[in-house]
């Protein structure tokens, strides 16, 4: 084998043992995202659209502390119960698509349009999704 062969071999030996032995840079990942929901504010003023929680398995979606009580909305009828069965009776009745819950009374209201919720401390308030034009 001539010298410059072996140099060859040797520098072809050589780089391989580095590209061997050389790892890959670390991935940097993203820290992990997470989505926080305020509480709602008491201000007297409407109830924005981030406080929306879910309920029902995702069918209705509820917020403390606010009422339906303006815009294109019509009482449908109302029942004694807990805060926690409001959303259920809701649910139940084909014609509700908004509903507040009050002093152990829960007020089943229909609209025909997106409607907003005015503030009302002690009130629970929520609609049904996809039964509203109401959007999160």
């Amino acid at each position: 084998m001539s010298s410059s062969s072996s140099m060859l071999l040797i520098v072809f030996l050589f780089l391989l043992a580095i590209a061997t032995t050389v790892s890959p840079a670390p991935q940097r990942r993203p820290p992990p995202t997470t989505t926080t929901r305020r509480p709602p504010h008491n201000n007297g003023g409407s109830v924005s659209s981030n406080q929306w929680l879910d309920s029902d398995g995702g069918r209705t979606k509820f917020a403390h502390n606010c009422e339906f009580t303006q815009g294109s909305i019509s009482d449908i009828g109302n029942k004694r119960s807990n805060g926690q069965q409001c959303s259920g009776i809701c649910l139940a009745n084909s014609r509700c698509t908004h509903f507040t819950h009050k002093a152990n009374v829960c007020y089943m209201k229909r609209a025909t349009s997106s409607i907003n919720a005015r503030v009302s401390q002690g009130s629970t308030c929520g609609w049904v999704v996809g039964r509203s034009p109401q959007r999160p």
